[in-house]
């Protein structure tokens, strides 16, 4: 008893976090020796799909417990990046490559890397701006490096669930990855949701809405169908927000530059 009065549970609590980050990085590696076993099933990629999405859900909550217990640190920062590049880099790139693109060579190879080098750099370039402080909180610079992950391996999972051969359409999966590649490392503003708050019949109302995915996964039975929708919802919802911000923006400088106009004339 007087060994468990001598702990410091501030310093016990440090721990929490990295434990959700390192559990992230054993879904991220269980992923990678799935996909990249000898003669890889559709059971092993399913399998992979599934423990990236785990691997998310950790991700998620290992910034959630940290900021709840007040333990947020540089040490978990790093982590946390390289526990990304793991689960949501690494892993994503084996498995698309492995599904699709192992037939095609070093062409093949290239296109994979490119996804994991985009979000190499997508780190870098945020582990940077924590560093200056000028990290957004409520927006994304560039398409998130887990977001981009899922939209990478719904595209797989509701594939082989399909039973759809890659091979019919691999240039398309290519144009897929180099898509999804450009938009994490994009300038492009994407809502993180970090300070939404609803209130009242708004929050019932957003509580319906997320039952909705759920709904339709289990009558459809496409969960990775349903991901792959909400992903690009997500993606196309952002890509609108900023053109319209950019309108809305520019418009005011466009009234005053007519008037300045209008006056010297």
């Amino acid at each position: 008893m007087a060994r468990l009065r001598d702990i410091d549970l501030s310093k016990a609590l440090f721990v929490l976090p990295n434990l959700f980050t390192m559990s992230s990085i054993a879904c991220g590696f269980y992923a990678i020796l799935k996909a990249s076993s000898n003669e890889p099933t559709s059971r092993d990629f399913l399998t992979a799909c599934l423990a990236i999405v785990f691997a998310a859900i950790f991700d998620t909550m290992d910034g959630r417990v940290a900021r709840l217990t007040k333990t947020q640190s540089d040490f978990g920062v790093q982590l946390d990046s390289l526990a990304d590049l793991v689960s949501f880099g690494v892993a994503p790139g084996v498995l698309v490559y492995r599904w699709a693109l192992q037939d095609h060579g070093v062409l093949g190879f290239l296109f994979a890397f490119v996804f994991v080098a985009a979000g190499a750099a997508r780190l870098a370039r945020f582990n940077v701006l924590v560093a200056r402080g000028q990290e957004a909180t409520s927006d994304f610079v560039g398409l998130s490096i887990p977001l981009g992950a899922l939209a990478v391996i719904s595209l797989v999972g509701f594939c082989v669930r399909a039973e759809i051969d890659p091979a019919s359409f691999h240039r398309l999966v290519t144009l897929y990855v180099v898509v999804v590649s450009f938009l994490m490392v994009s300038n492009l503003r994407m809502r993180s949701f970090k300070d939404f708050r609803v209130r009242g019949s708004a929050l019932l109302g957003i509580a319906i809405l997320s039952l909705i995915p759920a709904i339709l996964a289990f009558f459809l039975r496409e969960p990775y169908g349903v991901l792959l929708a909400l992903s690009w919802l997500y993606i196309f919802y952002n890509s609108i927000r900023a053109v319209w911000r950019r309108v809305w923006t520019a418009a005011p400088e466009l009234v005053a530059e007519t008037e300045e106009v209008s006056a010297e004339i």
